[in-house]
């Protein structure tokens, strides 16, 4: 299995002899259905050989996210997973390179600090950290959760123990997976992530709440809005501020508590902000291809600032982040304030 993008690429046997080369979604359906289809196939004797790989335009973020995904589901059905780099006829057979360490982009926060996986030959769930988000405090526990006593809570300013005590405990090959909830605020996560810098934390993700968490912890998961895209409102709001930071942009997006998400071009000042209205993938994308068409550049090549109040609401954040994704969008600055 090789993850490129939102895709993977999947053959059997040697590549030069294979004749049938699959090109799949990466969406946990169609991967729950291979692994499933492969195993009811070979049985024990399957053996899965994963290779994150990028082509340009962003590719190497998606691929650990999807990276991140395989592990999951093949550990739900206790399948073991061997992770390689790509060899000299992938390469040639199918224009790709390896994610290999040391080509992340700058402030790419989905991607793991590193991006070669050579010594993470199994995901053990005990070797994952999970940590929730609320409002100022962070959940955690260690594998799997069986019980509301498991999820242990400390306040932000204790994280850091927690993390160390069990990387110590761990060593490098802990993974740490970030769970916000609604209540949890834009401050809340840049500071989570950051943590993992701070922390040297080698593999770490944004992840949904599962089912199971919210049902046991009595949880409240972010409710994403699904207006149409035809519901697209683009105003400027009553209300403005002037501060702007003087870094190089094509767009600078604005999360704010009262206004929500708005948007300014190049070097436009803040109160020239306008407002976007519903917040929703579609219509984040549609804002973004239009500012790539008046700058006569690729949505991949935008420069792009997020810049959030510390009390702006983490729903509004994960939706910007979507669609920036979904437009090639992964190197970019964010600021808090």
């Amino acid at each position: 299995m090789i993850l490129v993008r939102d895709s993977m690429i999947v053959y059997n046997g040697d590549v030069n002899a294979s004749r049938v080369v699959r090109r799949l979604h990466a969406d946990e359906q169609s991967i729950r259905r291979l692994l499933n289809d492969n195993k009811k196939r070979y049985g024990n004797e399957l053996n899965v050989v994963l290779k994150p790989a990028d082509n340009g335009g962003g590719g190497a973020m998606m691929a650990v996210e999807t990276f991140m995904l395989v592990c999951r589901l093949a550990e739900e059905l206790n399948i073991k997973l061997e992770p390689a780099k790509l060899n000299e006829a992938e390469h040639k057979r199918f224009n790709l390179v390896s994610l290999e360490r040391g080509t992340r982009e700058p402030l790419q926060l989905f991607l793991p600090k590193d991006g070669d996986f050579e010594e993470l030959k199994y995901v053990d769930p005990k070797r994952t950290l999970t940590l929730i988000l609320t409002t100022d405090t962070v959940l955690y526990y260690t594998g799997t959760l069986a019980t509301k006593q498991e999820a242990r809570p400390v306040p932000y300013e204790g994280i850091r123990k927690v993390i160390l005590s069990y990387k110590q405990s761990i060593g490098d090959s802990i993974i740490v997976m970030i769970k916000p909830t609604a209540a949890a605020d834009y401050k809340f996560v840049v500071n989570m992530l950051d943590e993992m810098t701070i922390n040297d934390i080698k593999y770490y993700a944004l992840r949904d709440l599962k089912p199971e968490e919210i049902k046991l912890l009595d949880l409240q998961p972010f409710e994403p809005v699904t207006a149409p895209v035809e519901g697209l409102v683009v105003e400027t709001p009553t209300v403005v501020e002037t501060k702007i930071q003087d870094m190089p942009t094509d767009v600078s997006f604005y999360l704010e508590p009262e206004n929500g998400l708005l948007y300014s071009l190049n070097k436009d000042s803040r109160d020239k902000a306008k407002k976007i209205h519903p917040v929703t993938t579609a219509n984040i994308v549609r804002v973004i291809e239009e500012i790539a068409r008046k700058q006569g550049k690729k949505t991949e090549k935008l420069l792009v600032v997020v810049y959030g109040d510390n009390n702006a609401r983490y729903e509004q954040f994960k939706v910007l982040m979507e669609a920036l994704k979904q437009q090639n969008v992964f190197n970019f600055k964010m600021v808090s304030k």
